[in-house]
């Protein structure tokens, strides 16, 4: 059984910005008279500088910046030594504003002399050799390279994989076994079930914080969980697709919420994977339903006028969206919905993972 090494939870961060400081105050009157120029002597003007044909010093940089959002997060824990992307994304606060490359070297001096030429090839009484025409194919040019395939990740996709196919189409089926290999259930140390996951990588789960930890509540409710050694990769266990960053998922999309969560309220947690298709909600269609906690940290989904959602058991699990090429990409992991389970009086909401692929990129790249 694969173990969890260690745990990351994003943390919400603040910014303070004391106001200008106040002018000095003007030099104390000391009733003196004012100082006489110096007298003049005649003396003829210093000689200008001598010539020295060196190209005027170029102005400083411009100012030095953080362009990340964690730095604060990250450079107290010592990540500038550790991370390429903290020194690059932190330049300020890790103090490598200083570091400025060498200037260039001075050009040789001018000795009189033409520049050399190369020499001429030898004349062996041939004409130039010109490049061979490629074969005639009697096909018409292809004019523009093909665009690329509408992907969010590089072209190798290893990811998003369902290779058994789904069950029927029914909110709270069966899940055809394999058809959902990045699914993960966590349990405590004596075995009991308590949380969903996803797999992204053979070696790192996107779950719920609120799984782990109490801190954040439901905002900002994600972590990572690395694993103690890579998963073995087959046709049943493969990870998902992480989406590209701040996307939105449109409200036609195919997406399904798996888990092993209540099927009912009251009751316990479900012995087999179940699955169920819902569909993105607009945040203001949320908002109406849910309340108005609902944040850009958050994503939205059910069937208006059903009871399909998410209940207890199926938090930090997977939220699947299949994209232009097929392709099952991770868009959120349950967060939070009615009390009793009920997805007619709100909607079921989850960690809007598309926000945080910056920061899960810092761990897993």
């Amino acid at each position: 059984m694969l173990k969890a090494t260690f745990l990351l939870i994003p943390r919400k961060l603040r910014f303070y910005f004391s106001g200008t400081p106040p002018p000095p105050p003007p030099p104390p009157d000391t009733d003196m008279p004012p100082t006489p120029p110096p007298p003049d002597t005649d003396a003829p003007p210093p000689p200008p500088p001598p010539d020295t044909d060196m190209p005027p010093t170029p102005p400083p940089p411009g100012p030095c910046r953080d362009t990340g959002r964690y730095c604060s997060y990250h450079v107290p824990r010592g990540d500038c030594k550790r991370m390429k992307i903290v020194r690059e994304k932190c330049k300020k606060s890790c103090g490598l504003c200083g570091t400025t490359s060498p200037p260039p070297p001075p050009p040789p001096p001018d000795t009189g002399m033409p520049p050399t030429e190369p020499p001429l090839p030898p004349d062996t009484g041939m004409p130039p050799t010109e490049p061979p025409l490629p074969p005639d194919t009697g096909m018409p040019p292809t004019g523009e390279p093909p665009l690329p395939p509408n992907t969010n990740q590089p072209p190798s996709r290893s990811c998003g994989v369902s290779p058994r196919g789904n069950g029927r189409v029914i909110g709270g089926d069966d899940a055809t076994p394999g058809a959902w290999p990045w699914q993960v259930g966590l349990h405590t140390n004596r075995g009991g079930f308590f949380c969903g996951g996803t797999l992204v990588t053979p070696e790192w789960v996107v779950t719920a914080a609120h799984c782990i930890s109490t801190f954040g509540r439901t905002n900002n409710d994600i972590a990572l969980i690395k694993l103690s050694r890579a998963a073995d990769i087959n046709d049943r266990v493969s990870p998902a697709c992480l989406p590209i960053a701040d996307y939105t998922v449109p409200p036609e999309t195919t997406c399904y919420i798996t888990g092993w969560g209540k099927i009912r309220h009251p009751g316990n947690s479900h012995h087999t994977l179940q699955q169920a298709k819902i569909s993105p909600v607009s945040e203001s269609d949320c908002k109406r339903k849910n309340g108005y906690g609902i944040t850009r940290q958050m994503l939205c989904a059910g069937v208006p006028g059903t009871r399909l959602g998410g209940c207890h058991g199926d938090s930090g699990g997977p939220f699947v969206c299949k994209d232009a090429d097929g392709f099952w990409v991770l868009q959120g992991a349950v967060s939070w919905g009615s009390a009793d389970c009920n997805a007619q009086r709100m909607f079921t909401v989850f960690a809007r993972v598309s926000v945080f692929r910056e920061w899960i990129d810092q761990y897993i790249s």
